[in-house]
């Protein structure tokens, strides 16, 4: 990767992006955007940034008219016209925005509306949540979701406000909901904590589970957080193991009470109930071997 001497000249450019099948065409085009992109996994030598420069600017004219040709497979185009962004060719990213939009839609494989919905941020910026968010409601491929996710984790903090709505709109589905409550996870911040702890007791497992996570790391420096997980046990959830691996990991005797309440249910669960118990066990020993915090 770092030999420059490989990248393509202008007649081989030519060949690998004008020809061939839909898929090695984009195969192509991203080779271009990886060269393009300062943080890609091409990172040539300081010796060879001209070279690089100079395979870039044969690309250019080529990638302008792929990216306008409603003739060319929607794939190849979302690569021409990111590669074009990433190298800064573009003044006005938000000019792909439409090709990007139109990448999202159902019509299209699942490949490239991932790849629309994961570099929509790279072209519109905070403006593509819209966007994101209607992709993540109703029926949709689980690689599609983790993608959008992605998108919605590289727009940070000013996301945050739509994230929060979205965790809690119990109307939409587990993986709308868990989606969102993931993305929150990943931006860490403690503004997310109430939506979270709401989130945290519902009846859906797999919505609780991803909620108590995110809640348990964006709500780390809290100094009520060891409460709020102690009141979620004393009601119950569907994922209270994640709470007692907490409390397994930075134990206090508070959290007893809530930990026997929850070993009680445990104790009565024919199914995942003896392992539950048992790291409901070891939490118990570990608060009980813990001294209290000092008021």
């Amino acid at each position: 990767h770092r030999d420059l001497h490989s990248f393509p000249t202008r007649r081989s450019s030519d060949l690998w992006c004008r020809t061939g099948s839909p898929e090695d065409r984009a195969k192509a085009m991203d080779v271009a955007c990886r060269m393009a992109h300062p943080a890609g996994d091409i990172d040539p030598a300081p010796e060879q940034e001209p070279l690089r420069r100079e395979r870039m600017d044969l690309l250019v004219p080529l990638a302008r008219e792929i990216a306008a040709s409603p003739e060319d497979p929607i794939g190849v185009r979302l690569r021409a016209a990111l590669f074009l962004v990433r190298s800064k060719r573009v003044e006005r990213p938000e000019a792909y925005g439409s090709l990007f939009l139109e990448g999202i839609g159902k019509g299209n494989t699942e490949d490239d509306r991932g790849y629309a919905a994961e570099h929509l941020p790279d072209v519109l910026g905070i403006k593509a949540l819209p966007a994101l968010r209607g992709a993540m409601r109703g029926k949709t491929e689980i690689s599609f979701r983790r993608l959008c996710e992605r998108a919605l984790v590289r727009l940070g903090e000013p996301a945050l406000p739509a994230l929060i709505e979205m965790v809690l709109e119990t109307g939409e589905s587990s993986s709308y909901r868990g989606g969102a409550a993931s993305a929150l996870w990943e931006i860490k911040s403690p503004r997310a904590v109430p939506a979270l702890l709401e989130a945290a007791a519902t009846g859906d497992r797999h919505l609780a589970w991803i909620a108590i996570g995110a809640l348990i790391t964006c709500g780390k420096d809290d100094p009520a957080l060891a409460d709020k997980l102690i009141g979620l046990l004393m009601k119950g959830t569907n994922s209270d193991e994640s709470i007692v691996r907490h409390f397994n990991e930075a134990p206090t005797p508070r959290a007893i009470p809530a930990l026997e309440k929850a070993l009680e249910g445990a104790s009565r669960d024919k199914g995942y109930g003896q392992e539950t118990a048992r790291l409901i066990t070891a939490a118990i020993a570990a608060c009980r071997a813990t001294p209290p915090a000092k008021q």
